[in-house]
């Protein structure tokens, strides 16, 4: 059918069929057809669904819960364009900056804590190690809120996002769990919303939070000791409840959350053993603060999944010595991500051939979860509890992918070097490249770190890597001693060792 003959039928008809299953990109080709389809593109409902069917697979410049049905025609247009533009950057394998640097002292809140992404505030948390205070950056007008007083930060949940501001919580000192809202509308704040104190006698770990509760994964410190959840209700954190597992307490965790079931992720060799507590066993949910005392309160895995070996024959060679971290999205994006990053090195009992060059890498592994879906109505207690453990079983296909070389460390740094975006869909890292020689000898090289990019397609479930380029002029890789991602503006965030904040656009 010819354009002319197109242009024959009405529009809100025409505008129902050529929207259908776009995305971005056969937007703006649809768009340059004719005159006719460059008019038809002035429409709000032109721009609407290919924005909506795109947000599955990318993240769009824009806080998570917005709703597009209350932009206007030329905003969403500007949106896609922006998108577009990220798109193709972050798909060359060394994306280049776009624009301007921005740069903003801290002082000594310099540690990233966790930024919004996609807002006009660009809201920032920033964390004092030295102090164990916070605050909340507006990086638009530069104000700081006041700084609040926390302690020793060991470990931070998911964030739960609002239009302009996010909560988390995080654990304190191994003594307590903290409930924190940031905001920047109308100024910098960033608030304590509750404290829940811990027992003594335990090791605590994997903080998390859903839309009722916070939780911490825990373990007594006695040989023998299983791995527990204990949650508190947000709405009155005097309401707790204990969940027992049958998980050895000396396993690496990490958690997550998915629609308000908590999955707990414990790593042995390449066996993830996946355990899926839900809402149900959670302080402040309807079922746990029922008067129903036939509640059982212990937990077994749900899944054993395998963690596949990379298609980079690199770490052949290697053993695995360390997991860094287990990490997770934020919950209600549309879409659910688990990532594990896993270090390797050589193996110290194996004698490795002169002509073998010593290599570390890094394996990054991205199990998308589907969304829990509407609950069955009406279920007996058994089948509600068969069909959620069936739903909890449901890992997609994970895809791994190895970056060569070791994770950068810097002597200030309140974390690693690593941090995966709110979408789930990227992970940014400072990596030191591998190096054939070894340190002390005439020919080793002193490499300067790469800031890298690790991608995850969750439609195509390809992951991939890429060099982000930063000017030289600007700064050196080696001072960098945090770092954040806002891949829905395409924004990197940088402290360096001077103390100052640089905020690097890739759109």
């Amino acid at each position: 059918m010819s354009p002319t003959q197109f242009s024959a039928l009405p529009a809100d008809i025409l505008l129902q069929v050529v929207s259908y299953g776009l995305d971005i990109d056969d937007a703006f080709s649809l768009s340059m057809v004719s005159k006719y389809f460059h008019a038809l593109s002035a429409e709000h409902s032109f721009w609407l669904p290919p924005l909506q069917f795109s947000k599955i697979s990318r993240p769009l410049p824009v806080p998570t819960v917005t709703d597009l049905r209350e932009y206007s025609s030329s905003a969403l247009k500007k949106l896609a364009l922006h998108a577009r533009r990220l798109t193709r950057n972050w798909a060359a394998p060394r994306p280049v900056v776009t624009g301007p640097i921005k740069s903003i002292p801290v002082g000594v809140h310099n540690s990233v804590l966790y930024c919004l992404p996609g807002t006009a505030s660009g809201a920032i948390v920033l964390y004092s190690l030295e102090d164990g205070t916070a605050v909340c950056l507006n990086t638009q007008t530069g104000q700081f809120s006041s700084p609040t007083l926390l302690g020793r930060i060991h470990d931070m949940s998911s964030p739960i996002e609002q239009l302009d501001s996010y909560t988390v919580t995080v654990l304190v000192d191994n003594q307590k769990i903290v409930v924190l809202t940031a905001s920047c509308s109308p100024n910098p704040q960033l608030r304590i919303i509750c404290e829940c104190d811990l027992e003594l006698g335990y090791q605590y770990t994997s903080v998390f939070m859903n839309s009722f509760c916070a939780g911490v994964v825990r373990a007594s410190l006695a040989a023998g000791s299983w791995l527990e959840l204990q949650t508190f209700s947000l709405e009155n954190p005097m309401v707790s409840s204990i969940v027992v597992t049958d998980c050895p307490g000396y396993r690496t965790l990490g958690s997550a959350v998915v629609n308000d079931a908590v999955f707990i992720v414990a790593l042995q060799h390449r066996q993830a053993a996946v355990y899926a507590c839900p809402r149900r066993l959670m302080a402040g949910s309807d079922s746990s603060s029922s008067a129903d005392n036939d509640i059982d309160f212990t937990l077994g895995r749900n899944h054993v999944g395998h963690i596949p070996s990379s298609s980079n024959s690199s770490t052949t060679s290697l053993t695995h010595f360390r997991d860094y971290c287990v990490l997770s999205t934020e919950p209600y994006s549309g879409r659910s991500t688990i990532s594990v990053v896993r270090g390797y090195a050589p193996d110290s009992r194996v004698d490795t051939p002169n002509d073998v060059p010593l290599l570390r890498a890094l394996e990054i592994t991205f199990w998308p979860r589907p969304n829990n879906g509407p609950e069955i109505q009406d279920a007996s207690p058994a089948d509600y509890d068969a069909w959620e453990k069936g739903l909890h079983r449901k890992l997609l296909p994970a895809e791994t992918i190895t970056v060569e070389g070791g994770l950068s460390m810097n002597e200030g740094n309140a974390w690693e070097l690593l941090v995966i975006a709110n979408s789930g869909l990227a992970v940014l890292l400072l990596v030191d490249p591998p190096s054939n020689d070894e340190p002390g000898t005439d020919s080793f090289e002193l490499r300067h770190p790469k800031l890298m990019l690790v991608r995850f397609d969750p439609v195509s479930h390809i992951a991939s890597q890429h060099e982000l380029v930063l000017p030289e002029e600007a700064l050196n890789t080696r001072d960098i001693c945090a770092i954040a991602l806002d891949d829905h503006l395409g924004v990197v965030i940088l402290v360096t060792a001077d103390d100052v904040l640089r905020i690097i656009p890739y759109a």
